[in-house]
């Protein structure tokens, strides 16, 4: 049959081109290989394969965990834990558990165990019934460390089975040029097996044998096992993703979930022919939720550090079928994000715009699930049934009926002194009218029941009934009617005065919840134009990921989150526990003749020491600066790309800032700023 094209344009016109994509892919995975070369040691039929190195450029980074797990090793928290453990055992039984501690503790320190991940390592996965799933770690260092650590995991390995000498033994083997100790039980041959061993310079730790002696196999090349980095699947997968520095991340859905599904159905068959058929039902549910959420082919992820940014880029490729599914339902939306910036002032420190899910679609599906597959599931529908019709919300009828799955959020600094931000939360509806009329009719009910129960306690309004507990009073927003002020009828909001009083509102398509009519606003008069977004942002342009526009690629999520004040955050919060814990404490020592339960008292002391020891290592949290993430959809395959932004922890600590409309940390001030590194300078995304 003759080509439709004329000779110009056949095979010989795009050979130079095809074997221009060929060696470009072959090389993208030899690069790989040779970055992570004990990826090779795993055989095609894995469904897990997850690599990492040491990489330079991660230098600042890596120092900076080493002090935050430095600052918990000094912190003195396991010791109040262990105190707490302990301290309800009689003065016999503490001393022998502090002597298992201390030889757990003397265990422990025989192996290096940042040392594992420190040079290279890989792991990788196999599912294969009816025996339990394999798991294997390679992890390269020296010689001497190798040993060394081998000797470590094998002490350990000893003392576990000098537990339970009868039902547990060890075999030592030397397959394949490799020293393996394994823990088995005894009498059988037993599928639940743990071995430690090493092989040259890389320390081996596996979960049953089979996939063990796989990658030992082909580890000394001696297979005739098709290696995972060599297939075409594999490779695959990969192409177009940018190379792999940090790590790298291979998961096979078809490897795993095909499996999974023919053993759960032959143990099912089997428990029926036994007559077992709550262990049936078990299974068909769990069968159940693989057909319906098992939508993934298989995906593949890289990680890269340049300078003080990590990036990652991910592709989940769905099955062939997935459309069929109930997941693809529920979480694919025909429609992208259009212009996601709309309502994100350029203020905002911190946004989330998603497509979301389609909640009526899972709402219903779970309900048909537990009917189906749960013991007694019908009765347990007809049951929540009878609690909305009590409680008067029907979730279908007043919720998921106008509520649709968009939704956009962010926060912005705010001088209120009272609140460290504020906030506006958008949720996307079907029907405005619907919505206005629902909310009003669950906030009728709220305050309907609040007054009666403030009534009966003779509280606020004199013993009312009808005292309200919510007042909401309509009122605009730049321009806009449907807005509702909210004032909440409690002497605690009340001292409040003016300074807390959120608004709600149905307008332009979506649901609006804000701590107040300022910040609703500025969002509104961003929409209209009147207000730079969020794409103005210097450091949004510097630090953030701007979705590219693709051909045939649709935004379904993005987000930034300033992480600038993390350190900050934690250590108030954990000051905050331990000033609670101290006051409920002294509560308790003021009211004798209050009931105190003595071992409650003491858990919530040891809480509250805990959290005020941890504080130090939370500030050594100090060099998180963002993070940013979007996630495009082509029809086939979901892609991520995200990014970490770090900077190097000052060398005191920072002042408050100011309270004023930036972001809230030293961003804008040139001499405290984190000078962009050569390795990636901030906005090439």
């Amino acid at each position: 049959m003759s080509s439709a094209l004329p000779p110009a344009f056949g095979f010989r016109t795009f050979r130079p081109l095809i074997v221009a994509l060929l060696v470009a892919g072959a090389a993208a995975t030899a690069a790989a290989q040779e970055r992570f070369p004990l990826t090779r040691a795993a055989p095609d039929d894995v469904f897990l394969c997850v690599a990492g190195r040491h990489n330079p450029d991660r230098a600042v980074i890596d120092q900076a965990w080493g002090e935050v797990f430095s600052e918990l090793g000094k912190s003195g928290a396991i010791e109040e834990v262990w105190s707490l453990i302990s301290g309800g055992l009689s003065a016999g039984d503490r001393v022998a558990a502090n002597r298992t501690r201390a030889r757990i503790e003397k265990l422990l320190s025989g192996v290096d165990w940042g040392g594992l991940m420190r040079q290279e390592w890989a792991a990788f996965g196999r599912i294969h019934f009816p025996k339990f799933g394999d798991f294997v770690l390679l992890s390269r260092m020296d010689k001497d460390g190798a040993k060394k650590n081998y000797d470590g995991l094998k002490a350990i390995l000893e003392e576990i089975r000098s537990r339970a000498p009868d039902a547990l033994e060890l075999q030592s083997t030397k397959p394949q040029n490799a020293v393996l100790t394994t823990l088995r039980l005894s009498g059988e041959d037993s599928a639940l097996k743990l071995t430690a061993g090493y092989r040259d310079d890389i320390v081996i730790v596996a979960l049953g044998d089979d996939l063990l002696n796989d990658c030992l196999a082909l580890l000394a090349d001696k297979s005739e096992k098709p290696r995972l980095v060599e297939s075409s699947r594999y490779r695959k997968a990969f192409e177009g993703l940018p190379e792999a520095r940090d790590g790298l991340e291979y998961f096979d859905g078809v490897r795993l979930f095909t499996p999974l599904k023919k053993g759960f159905s032959d143990i099912r068959k089997e428990l029926l022919e036994s007559s077992d058929n709550e262990g049936a039902a078990a299974l068909r549910a769990a069968i159940e939720l693989i057909d319906a959420f098992a939508i993934v082919d298989h995906s593949a992820s890289t990680t890269r550090t340049e300078g003080m940014r990590t990036f990652s880029d991910e592709r989940v490729m769905l099955t062939a079928d997935a459309k069929k599914s109930s997941a693809y339902r529920i979480l694919v939306r025909e429609d992208g994000i259009e212009n996601f910036d709309k309502y994100i002032p350029t203020e905002a420190r911190s946004f989330n715009v998603s497509q979301g899910v389609a909640w009526r679609e899972l709402y219903s599906w779970c309900r048909d699930f537990f009917r189906k597959n749960v013991p007694e599931g019908e009765e347990v529908v007809e049951r929540f049934d009878a609690l909305q019709a009590e409680l008067g919300f029907d979730v279908d009828r007043d919720l998921f009926a106008w509520l649709s799955g968009p939704s956009i959020s962010f926060e912005v600094k705010t001088s209120n002194p009272l609140m460290g931000s504020e906030w506006v939360s958008m949720f996307a509806v079907s029907d405005m009218d619907l919505a206005r009329d629902k909310i009003r009719a669950a906030l009728d009910k709220i305050n309907a029941k609040a007054g009666r129960a403030m009534g009966a306690m003779g509280g606020m309004g004199g013993g009312n009934a009808e005292t309200s507990l919510i007042v909401s009073t309509p009122t605009k927003i730049a321009g806009k009617s449907g807005f509702h002020t909210i004032q909440l009828q409690l002497p605690m909001m009340m001292m409040m005065g003016g300074e807390f009083e959120p608004v709600w509102g149905v307008c332009d398509g979506y649901f609006f919840v804000g701590t107040s009519k300022r910040i609703v606003e500025k969002c509104l008069e961003t929409a209209s134009g009147k207000h730079d977004s969020i794409r103005a942002a210097k450091r949004f342009k510097e630090e953030g990921l701007m979705p590219k526009s693709d051909a045939g690629q649709r935004l379904t999520d993005i987000s930034f989150t300033d992480l600038s004040d993390l350190s900050e955050g934690l250590q108030q919060m954990l000051s905050t526990v331990g000033m609670v814990g101290g006051m409920v404490g002294m509560a308790a020592g003021m009211n004798p003749d209050a009931a105190v339960d003595p071992q409650g008292m003491k858990i919530i002391n040891a809480i509250s020491s805990i959290a005020g020891k941890l504080v130090p290592a939370a500030g050594k949290l100090n060099f998180f600066q963002s993070s940013s993430q979007y996630t495009t959809f082509d029809g086939k395959a979901w892609h991520v790309r995200s990014v970490w932004n770090y900077r190097k922890p000052p060398a005191r600590p920072a002042a408050p800032a100011d309270n004023d409309d930036d972001w809230g940390d030293d961003w804008g001030n040139e001499d405290a700023k984190p000078k962009k590194d050569a390795g990636g300078a901030p906005g090439e995304n």
